[in-house]
């Protein structure tokens, strides 16, 4: 059973509703407990993926994205290359890293369209991922 604790403090007598503070935001910080009951550790320079290793004959249905499987990479944009970032998906995907193609998947809201961009160019590899020219983060 995973537990959550929710990043909304001193308030815990409004509901959320109620609470001005959140009007205008679509999210809500959340930290999760693992299978040990202990809260996992915090930076907030962290960006947590999900990333996909395509196989064929596999159905990749993007509405329900718990239909396939990922695999959840921790970055340092700051400090980590999209080389570095390349090592990490190759080990985990179990890909050997000069077969390892990333492509982002960029979701418009404005139009409900999407698009995908090809990421770890040879120009980009020794670039901090904060530098790269594309955000991972969609921020």
């Amino acid at each position: 059973m995973m537990k959550v604790r929710m990043g909304v403090f001193e308030s815990y007598e409004r509901s959320l509703l109620e609470m001005k503070e959140l009007y205008g935001r679509s999210t809500l910080d959340l930290e999760f407990k693992d299978e040990a009951g202990n809260f996992e550790e915090y930076n907030p320079n962290w960006l947590h993926l999900r990333a996909l290793k395509w196989e064929e004959g596999l159905d990749y249905d993007f509405t329900r994205p718990d239909s396939f499987p990922t695999e959840r990479i921790k970055i340092d944009p700051k400090k980590e290359t999209v080389a570095q970032l390349e090592e990490k998906l190759a080990a985990a995907l179990d890909i050997p890293v000069e077969n390892c193609i990333v492509f982002l998947r960029h979701e418009h809201s404005y139009n409900s369209s999407t698009s995908t961009e090809y990421y770890n160019m040879d120009w980009r590899r020794p670039k901090l991922i904060q530098e790269a020219a594309s955000k991972l983060d969609h921020g």
